[in-house]
């Protein structure tokens, strides 16, 4: 894998996670129909998928968050090989 590569797939993962946090509030709203509204702030940080875990303290969102770039690095990257694979193979 090239250097641009490696960025490109880095920087898409860490989007897909950020955008994923904002997933997981609007999943409980729209499709399970549970609105919950805290006016003394939420101790719980969603920390996104495909790891969801309602993190107490920056440590544990830190730790899940990282797994989950992790996880979502592999995806793309395993996405991005799959298509490569079969754009070669239609050019010949």
């Amino acid at each position: 894998m090239s250097k641009k590569a490696f960025v490109v797939i880095l920087i898409l993962s860490v989007v897909v996670w950020y955008i994923s946090r904002y997933i997981v509030p609007l999943y409980g709203i729209f499709i399970q129909r549970q609105f919950k509204i805290n006016i003394f702030g939420d101790s719980c940080l969603s920390t996104g998928y495909p790891l969801s875990y309602c993190a107490d303290n920056n440590f544990s969102l830190v730790l899940v968050g990282s797994l989950n770039i992790a996880i979502w690095f592999v995806i793309i990257w395993l996405i991005w090989k799959i298509i490569s694979y079969f754009s070669g193979r239609v050019k010949q």
